[in-house]
């Protein structure tokens, strides 16, 4: 999950990062919103693309605070471990393959 995680936040990064870009190229485009532009459809355009590409970058953010609540779930729930153990009987004597005991 950490590995798939990390994947999912960097294209959520990308999307956010174009997100913005393109929110400043419309601004670039028509400075000032309540004032007509000549290029009033290009920065419609660009606008649309901007919160498009918002919207995307929030979704993504959604699904992977889910995913991340969801580990926490099953870790925090998951199985006990188990209390297997190994213990040395000093005791027991033991013969080497020389016949002397040890």
């Amino acid at each position: 999950m950490d590995v798939a995680g990390h994947g999912k936040n960097g294209k959520t990064m990308k999307k956010t990062g174009k997100a913005q870009q393109l929110a400043a190229d419309t601004h670039a485009v028509c400075p000032s919103p309540p004032t007509p532009c000549a290029c009033a459809v290009e920065a419609e355009d660009l606008n649309r693309q901007a919160r498009s590409r918002a919207f995307q970058a929030n979704v993504a953010y959604g699904v992977a605070g889910g995913a991340a609540v969801a580990a926490a779930v099953l870790w925090l729930t998951g199985a006990p471990e188990s209390r297997v153990a190994i213990t040395p009987h000093p005791r027991r004597r033991h013969r080497a393959r020389s016949g002397r005991e040890f």
